[in-house]
């Protein structure tokens, strides 16, 4: 089977976001270009204090706001580093930076053609020319483990709204495994197009 299968199987229903904010973008924010202000960095990693410099920046030019502050997230799954970015307005965009621009370019892939099915992931807000860092919309700190978890520790067992997510969330997963193989495009899969024994 693809990769895409795999992957989107293992991951997709415990990382599946309960949307916990109220949208934090201007629903006719379009994608922006700008100057190639990061190359210099490319192929380099950076520390914490140069990648905020950037994100700052990367958010003026991308809206025209100051960011008040930015926030690290924890890692989840490979290099790239999430932050969640405070603008002056109070409004809040996730900021990635990842050096590894193959990984990128598939993850911008893989987006764009899950979004031409329907399946609600977050936006890409912004790319910038370096490919090493990208602007996406803020879905919450919420996910489907925490939610189940936390029923636990509250209640005792699931509730019911909870399980309305995970079956929401599984919903999603047989849509994807039905049409997601569509509209991929395994030419850019990251490491490996077909899912093996080699793979494992």
């Amino acid at each position: 089977s693809r990769s895409i299968c795999f992957e989107l199987s293992t991951i997709f229903i415990f990382n599946y976001f309960i949307p916990d904010r109220k949208d934090s973008t201007d629903n006719s924010v379009k994608e922006k270009s700008i100057l190639n202000f990061t190359s210099k960095f490319k192929n380099i990693k950076m520390n914490t204090a140069s990648i905020n410099k950037i994100l700052s920046e990367t958010v003026l030019k991308f809206n025209g706001e100051s960011v008040r502050n930015i926030e690290p997230l924890p890692a989840s799954g490979s290099d790239r580093r999430y932050f969640r970015i405070f603008s002056e307005s109070g409004k809040t965009i996730i900021g990635v930076y990842n050096n590894n621009i193959s990984e990128n370019s598939t993850y911008y892939s893989y987006t764009e053609s899950l979004q031409t099915i329907g399946t609600k992931v977050p936006k890409i807000l912004f790319k910038d020319n370096s490919g090493e860092f990208y602007l996406l919309e803020d879905l919450g700190d919420l996910n489907l483990l925490q939610l189940l978890e936390n029923d636990k520790k509250l209640n005792g067992q699931i509730t019911e709204k909870s399980l309305f997510h995970y079956r929401r969330a599984l919903s999603d997963l047989v849509h994807i495994q039905l049409e997601a193989d569509k509209v991929i495009d395994y030419s850019i899969t990251y490491q490996a197009s077909v899912f093996s024994r080699k793979s494992m």
